[in-house]
């Protein structure tokens, strides 16, 4: 399994229906693949004040490489990369983050 997280800091004159549509874009997408386990995402809620301006999350679970290749791959992902996501990014340097890793390892309470 392959956790897929992406943080965002969006512009901020884009609206709360702009980010829904963000996120609503990439539901659609992720629902094209059976092997995608898992979709979340939300706002920042942590009070520590590390998340040195990233407001956003979004959570995808994998089953395989192979799911997450044709995921990234799929034509529908470039077209709402390139329409939706990035306009409603901010400008400035690292207006996302992508970080991916496997469940290799758990740790049990």
């Amino acid at each position: 399994m392959i956790n897929h997280i992406v943080l965002f800091r969006f512009k901020k004159s884009i609206s709360n229906q702009e980010i829904n549509q963000v996120f609503e874009s990439i539901k659609e997408l992720a629902s094209m693949f059976p092997g995608i386990s898992n979709f979340s995402w939300g706002k920042n809620s942590n009070q520590e004040k590390m998340s040195v301006g990233y407001e956003y999350a979004l959570f995808l679970q994998f089953d395989s490489e192979e799911t997450r290749t044709k995921y990234q791959q799929h034509p529908f992902n470039e077209k709402i990369s390139k329409e939706i996501v990035i306009p409603a990014l901010c400008t400035q340097t690292n207006p996302a983050v992508v970080f991916d890793f496997s469940c290799n390892d758990r740790v049990s309470a």
